[in-house]
């Protein structure tokens, strides 16, 4: 389906389209302008990437929020799979200045527009232009072309190349050698962002040297629809496992386009990008923004492939869950997964909530609690997305959650969803003096279908009783109201 243009954006003499970056100075003007061609809206890519920096909180915004956050003055930005080079220029106009790119592109067609962009920002002393695929060894390779931001490397023609259009032979390098050419940047804290359909693990190949530097300091890597192939996915398994030995943590946001929460990554049906951080780099819990309406994530893999997710599978991820003690984002960036259940968990409790005061839903999702408050109660949303203006970014699975005090705290079908359910519940007692919960208690099915619903624990109603007692709460009721154990203490 073919995108409709974005309104008002100024023309160009040649017909180009011009859109300010979402990115701001501090004096409220863009930081970099992109130039579209005329028909943009045609090419889903530009489309997606033009969208989300029009109408929402800016194309990918976590990770560019991310490089914000951390990039210092001398810093160099290694841009593989540059594109037109959105990346490159947000990295050479972050806030602390002084960050050289090297944007690395082997598409004569983006090459062009990436030398335009880069010129109309005057970015030409920043961004230096590696006309070039990037992989494991350096030498020759064949470029296969099926859109503006999607084109492969390799000697086998791709299921997706453009049906009569020939590949073009491009040079290939790799990021070792790039910056052995370049003796000037030695010793220079270096970030790394590749976007190469499929191939990141041959461009991470061949980055070794460079990655055992002590000075890289992140690698923001894609996980595309390459990878529900199985031995593509081998392969990133591998990479990812070589990157942890070299002490990197993997992490990733839970939206591509949302301000999020930061949290581990573990590897399942999701699309994204993933960013091993080494271990001297202090993150941030979230890499907070703006609320916008909400843009559409990346399809699952299963959802586009031939990838595997059956019950098994997803009873299996959710295993990998535990043992990483890690949330899943996947589920909770994604509206339908929150609302499903959402309505009734709030009927079922609804008598039960105050008529003023303030209270904190702790994993509020899409807020359908909200629409039962009453006007006179101050509503504090908790989640791992921001959903909303109010919404506070914490991660409960990593001990995260803001200072303030509520009257009320209210769980609704979130305690199955924590590692640490003792610590949760010493903790939300601290920060309010009533709890309104539901929880589904096993029922007597088997626990792997438990799993395969995505809990992680599996307390029976006495055992529920026994973890609140202990956490310190006191006048504890328990009913239930099936599928549902309602709870509430004081």
């Amino acid at each position: 389906m073919t995108e409709k243009e974005l309104p008002k954006l100024t023309s160009a003499s040649d017909g180009s389209k011009l859109l300010p970056s979402f990115q701001q100075n501090a004096d409220g003007t863009a930081r970099f302008v992109m130039v579209l061609p005329k028909a943009y809206h045609e090419d889903p890519g530009l489309s997606i990437m033009a969208r989300c920096e029009a109408l929402h909180s800016g194309y990918e915004f976590p990770y560019r929020k991310f490089l914000d956050s951390h990039l210092e003055p001398g810093d160099v930005f290694i841009d593989i799979g540059a594109h037109f080079g959105i990346y490159s220029l947000s990295a050479v106009t972050a806030p602390c200045g002084g960050v050289r790119s090297l944007a690395v592109e082997p598409d004569p067609y983006n090459v062009r527009a990436l030398k335009l962009w880069t010129a109309v920002n005057k970015k030409t002393d920043q961004i230096e232009i590696i006309e070039a695929a990037c992989g494991e060894r350096p030498g020759r390779t064949k470029l296969w072309f099926y859109s503006t931001m999607g084109h492969q490397v390799g000697e086998e023609r791709p299921e997706d190349a453009l049906a009569g259009v020939d590949p073009s032979e491009v040079p290939m390098v790799t990021i070792d050698q790039i910056l052995a050419d370049r003796p000037e940047l030695k010793g220079r804290r270096t970030f790394i962002k590749i976007d190469v359909e499929g191939i990141e693990p041959e461009v991470i190949a061949g980055a070794i040297k460079t990655l055992e530097s002590g000075t890289v300091m992140a690698v923001i890597f894609e996980k595309a629809e390459a990878y529900a192939e199985p031995d593509r996915e081998m392969a990133l398994d591998l990479v990812c496992e070589s990157l942890t030995a070299k002490g990197f943590v993997l992490k990733w946001f839970p939206h591509l386009h949302l301000p999020s929460v930061f949290i581990p990554w573990v590897g399942g049906d999701e699309m994204g990008n993933i960013v091993a951080v080494a271990s001297e780099l202090e993150t941030l819990d979230a890499y907070d923004g703006p609320a916008c309406s909400y843009p559409a994530r990346p399809p699952s893999l299963s959802d586009i492939s031939r990838y595997h997710s059956d019950e098994k599978a997803r009873a299996d991820f959710t295993e990998r869950l535990i043992a990483a003690k890690a949330s899943d984002g996947w589920r909770w960036s994604y509206p339908p997964n929150l609302e499903e259940g959402a309505v009734d968990r709030v009927a079922a409790i609804a008598d039960l909530l105050p008529r003023n005061g303030s209270v904190i839903d702790i994993g509020a999702g899409t807020m359908a609690l909200f629409s039962k408050m009453p006007i006179a109660v101050a509503y504090t949303p908790l989640d791992l997305v921001r959903y909303s203006d109010a919404t506070v970014l914490a991660d409960l699975n990593q001990a995260q959650f803001p200072g303030g005090h509520w009257d009320y705290a209210v769980l609704l079908e979130t305690l199955e969803f924590i590692h640490d359910p003792a610590w949760l519940m010493q903790t939300v007692k601290k920060a309010a003096d009533h709890l309104i919960m539901t929880y589904r208690v096993p029922d007597g099915t088997a626990m792997a279908v438990r799993r395969t619903a995505g809990y992680f624990n599996d307390f029976t109603a006495e055992q529920l009783r026994e973890l609140l007692e202990a956490a310190g709460w006191m006048e504890i009721e328990l009913q239930t109201a099936a599928p549902y154990t309602i709870v509430t203490a004081k």
